[in-house]
């Protein structure tokens, strides 16, 4: 009995330094989760470990310790696909150690992307300062005058102050390269975190003016009794920015909104440098335009375009009239049920308009996604540089009541505004996905039309994964070519804000993207992506790879009745009545509508020894099916091609990016000689 007794005693004895052992050794409340990260970029385990201190930690990756992983916070830097498995931790102290579940790292490396489409580049790291903030709604506008120079404009600061709340700052990117590098910075004195008065600020748009002048839009006041549209300008090409210009202002129950800016940049053109803004007041809706001569100094009274009126888009042609674009609720504000797309005229660069007319009509354009990503009524226009033909991409819903997807619709107009091509639908994304936020641009010729757009069309089924999309159009958007990915990675939209308490997620309500001006100068598409863990501003370049046609030109320059009647429309016909047919009219960058000088010229040079002809003309520089040659006469009757080798040839820069000076010089003959350009057309070479 006593051996019994000494066996129960010893037995507890043993128990209870085995329990007071085990309240001593360490053990985790918080173990590692799995981790997924994009490659190149961070993941980051947690762990959190409780016992007698002092504890000690001890990472691993497949069973062998990483050196330095001491903490109980471990990030895997620049992620490859060597960095990808399991990962654990052990926590110590004088009593013992204790093993964390086992954590996987899934890295996802990057599609390929076709060919034609550049990098994905991130417009700049966040500020040191203040890292990690969310960005959103991306605009960018390009100089016409030096391709090279684009800038970004985007909302800043989601999350930093309110969590999930509206963006207390506003930023700006600078590109020199054509988009491959970029300076990020806040715009300066447009909040108070950027050295301003106003809380918040938000829907930025940039533009830039014949002479280089960089202009961005914002609104600013979001929960303050103060609301101004600001302009801020930079003369330097971004290094810095003036104090910006109030272009109008607002109070509580009465606020412009949805601001959009435009610049007159046709050197020669009425109206050449007038800046415009259309936006409406909130809450009450109604559309508004006002400009600007002495560079957003001072500004018109404002016009009223329209009721019940928002996404609003205006843009110049290139004979100084400004078209407004904006979408009208026919069932109350925001309400569903009919709908419409409008456009409003103005001759004479916005001081008076002309009545509405419609674009497009519909039942209701409304996004079906339940976790909304993109903007429901905001059409995206542009023109081009040439014709002025006005192009216009918007998201919709459209279909019979049981069968209605998500679509982008394009339109387009060759009479500014009289009338317009049916709406095509330009995404082939499988059924039962969504997309949205359409952004287009087009090219000088009008014949490269390219639109960006969000798509889910790669998401497994959780509908949270969106990647930005391409459609393309190489004969001024009456075929398109399959849809190409231009997202290397799909974006999350669960690491996107979801601001001013809504329940979606909010990557904006438009992004931006500017065209190709030639072979050499690509389209790039700005867009919002979450691939690093938060709201990132990113742009791609999508180089221009066909040509132009007469055919297409034709058609983007005359109406189905003239393009039937070949004593208007045909190629050796010449409407305009300036001795330079409509083949020519092509081929030379010049309108049939509107009187030329000869484009071509001749020069004497050299000594009475040794006399040098120089012949030179300017060309579209992506024609695609024409040919030139020169040709001489002595009496203008009997012509021969020239076969004499040129003393010297070259091709450089015409008088706008989308031309070329093509200049030949040949040894001059003695006595009369006549020259003249052969212009034919061929087959399609590139």
């Amino acid at each position: 009995m006593k051996t019994k007794n000494k066996t129960y005693r010893a037995m507890a004895e043993m128990f209870m330094l085995a329990t007071m052992s085990s309240f001593a050794q360490p053990s985790f409340s918080f173990q590692p989760a799995d981790q997924i990260v994009n490659q190149s970029f961070n993941a980051t385990f947690r762990t959190t470990g409780s016992g007698t201190p002092p504890l000690s930690y001890q990472w691993f990756f497949a069973s062998n310790a990483i050196a330095g992983a001491i903490t109980n916070v471990l990030t895997v830097t620049n992620a490859q696909a060597i960095n990808a498995g399991v990962y654990f931790a052990v926590i110590a102290n004088a009593s013992g150690s204790v093993t964390s579940r086992v954590a996987t790292l899934t890295v996802i490396l990057p599609v390929a992307l076709d060919p034609k489409v550049g990098a994905n580049i991130r417009l700049g790291d966040d500020s040191p300062l203040l890292p990690g903030l969310n960005q959103a709604e991306i605009h960018i506008a390009r100089s016409y005058t030096d391709p090279n120079s684009i800038i970004a404009a985007f909302q800043d600061g989601f999350g930093a102050i309110w969590p999930g709340d509206a963006p207390f700052l506003a930023s700006y990117a600078v590109s020199h390269d054509g988009g491959l590098t970029w300076h990020r910075d806040f715009i300066p004195i447009v909040t108070a975190a950027s050295g301003g008065e106003i809380v918040g600020a938000g829907d930025q748009v940039a533009a830039i003016d014949a002479q280089g002048t960089l202009y961005i839009a914002s609104l600013t006041g979001a929960g303050t009794p103060t609301y101004l549209m600001l302009i801020s300008k930079s003369m330097d090409g971004g290094q810095s920015f003036a104090p910006p210009l109030v272009a109008a202002k607002g109070t509580p129950s009465d606020w412009a909104d949805k601001e959009w800016l435009a610049i007159n940049s046709f050197p020669g053109a009425p109206y050449a440098n007038r800046i415009a803004l259309a936006y409406d007041r909130d809450p009450s809706l109604n559309g508004y335009s006002i400009y600007s001569d002495d560079s957003g100094v001072t500004w018109s009274s404002p016009k009223l375009l329209g009721t019940l009126a928002t996404g609003m888009q205006n843009l110049f042609l290139p004979d100084g009239s400004l078209a407004v674009l904006y979408w009208k609720f026919l069932n109350g504000p925001f309400g569903d049920g009919p709908q419409r797309m409008q456009m409003a005229l103005s001759k004479d660069g916005g001081a008076t308009f002309a009545p509405a007319t419609v674009v497009m009509d519909a039942k209701n354009f409304l996004n079906p996604d339940a976790n909304i990503f993109a903007s429901r009524f905001f059409p995206s226009a542009c023109t081009d540089r040439q014709a002025g033909v006005i192009y216009v991409a918007v998201g919709a819903q459209t279909g019979a009541p049981t069968n209605r997807a998500s679509r982008i619709l394009f339109t387009k107009s060759i009479d500014q505004g009289k009338t317009w091509s049916v709406p095509f639908q330009v995404n082939d994304t499988p059924p039962g996905k969504t997309l949205g936020m359409p952004a287009i641009a087009a090219s000088p010729d009008g014949q490269h039309v390219t639109i960006e757009f969000y798509d889910k069309r790669n998401d497994p089924g959780e509908n949270f994964f969106v990647d930005l999309y391409l459609a393309e159009s190489f004969d001024g958007g009456d075929t398109w070519e399959p849809n190409l990915r231009l997202s290397e990675f799909s974006s999350d939209i669960r690491k996107a804000p979801q601001p001013f308490g809504f329940d979606q997620y909010f990557l904006g309500d438009y992004q931006g993207m500017v065209p190709s001006l030639n072979f050499e100068t690509p389209a790039v598409a700005a867009w919002i992506d979450t691939r690093a863990g938060n709201s990132d501003p990113y742009v791609v370049s999508i180089r221009r790879t066909k040509g132009t046609t007469l055919d297409t030109w034709r058609k983007l320059r005359f109406s189905t009745n003239d393009l039937a009647n070949a004593a208007i429309s045909g190629e050796n016909a010449d409407p305009d009545g300036d001795g330079i047919p409509n083949l020519a009219e092509y081929a030379f960058g010049l309108e049939p509508t509107r009187a030329d000088a000869s484009p071509l010229r001749a020069a004497l040079t050299g000594t009475e020894l040794a006399v040098e002809i120089t012949l030179s003309y300017e060309r579209l520089a992506v024609l695609s099916d024409i040919q030139f040659s020169w040709h001489k006469s002595t009496n203008l009757v009997d012509w021969s091609p020239v076969t004499s080798l040129p003393l010297r040839a070259a091709i450089t820069p015409g008088r706008d990016p989308s031309m070329q000076r093509v200049e030949t010089t040949y040894p001059a003959s003695k006595g009369i000689e006549f020259f003249r350009l052969n212009i034919t057309r061929s087959p399609v070479l590139r």
